[in-house]
């Protein structure tokens, strides 16, 4: 095995990365995410697990920078409340709205009973 000597002679070898092959490069996809009310989402990208290194290619050429494939999440974008059960004087109502970005998240409120104003009768002389 052939020696390399660092010196000022060499200077391309000064600032040079040495890369040992102790271990395996196994490059592995990770899939698009798509962004939810709640989570972020991801683009797709590829790792060397090991390494910790991230690409945009399969071909592990385009080296990107961590956190890159990040996409921010969507948050909820509720649609109008709807009326499920009217509010009557002895029972308050129920109303609804859902989230146009994911239907399974949904709100709900109460409507106030319904109160009837009594107004004394006046005795008029």
């Amino acid at each position: 095995m052939e020696k390399i000597e660092i010196s000022s002679e060499n200077d391309p070898l000064i600032n040079a990365q040495i890369h040992f092959l102790s271990h395996i490069h196994n490059l592995k996809k990770i899939n698009v995410r798509k962004a939810s009310c709640l989570i972020d989402g991801s683009s797709v990208y590829w790792t060397y697990e090991i390494c910790g290194n991230f690409f945009a290619d399969e071909s592990a050429e385009s080296e990107i920078e961590k956190d890159s494939w990040i996409i921010s999440t969507t948050g909820h974008a509720f649609g109008e409340w709807r009326i499920i059960r009217e509010a009557t004087e002895t029972e308050a109502g129920l109303e609804t709205r859902i989230c146009e970005n994911d239907s399974t998240h949904e709100e709900f409120r109460e409507i106030p009973k319904i109160s009837r104003l009594v107004l004394p009768i006046l005795n008029a002389r």
